[in-house]
């Protein structure tokens, strides 16, 4: 029997990074061809903060345990409602 993956708050700090790095991306006014280079290397700026966020709670070992498990989808929707449920209360 597998043991239960567990969600702690380390993993949750790492989920709300990634969620406030993807919050923080926000939506296009304007298609990205008419940005200017100042807008461009902000959203760049914006788009390695989310991209390094994402690549450091994959690469934590309860992630990595969870993928070679194949049960990461599980253990990533608990860890969204986890984050989520932090950041309501």
């Amino acid at each position: 029997m597998r043991d239960a993956l567990e969600i702690t708050d380390e993993l949750i700090r790492l989920q709300r990074a990634v969620d406030a790095a993807f919050a923080a991306l926000g939506e296009w006014d304007v298609p990205p061809a008419q940005w200017s280079a100042e807008r461009r290397q902000e959203w760049e700026e914006r788009w390695e903060t989310y991209r390094v966020s994402v690549r450091t709670l994959a690469a934590h070992p309860v992630m990595r345990r969870a993928a070679e498990e194949r049960s990461y989808g599980r253990i990533q929707t608990a860890l969204r409602r986890a984050a989520r449920a932090v950041t309501e209360a």
